[in-house]
């Protein structure tokens, strides 16, 4: 079974199992070593936790991928 925030279908938040709020706690608390939203510009409940923990790593016309900056090796030049 994929974790809770694993795949974010819309049908849980139209139900209610998932709300902007849950979303955002739970992604401080797991802190994913991955992300990947849909390339658009809606805000998201997280994006303070963006900015704060990640980094882009990858982003196409459809997709943006998202690391941890803690999981990101450190280059030394």
């Amino acid at each position: 079974m994929p974790p809770k925030l694993g795949i974010l279908p819309l049908k849980r938040l139209w139900s209610g199992d998932m709300t902007n709020e849950k979303i955002a706690a739970e992604s401080w608390a797991t802190k994913p070593g991955v992300i990947l939203l849909a390339n658009n510009t809606r805000a998201h409940p997280f994006d303070d936790l963006l900015m704060a923990e990640y980094r882009l790593v990858y982003e196409d016309s459809q997709h943006r991928l998202y690391a941890l900056k803690a999981v990101i090796p450190k280059v030394k030049y």
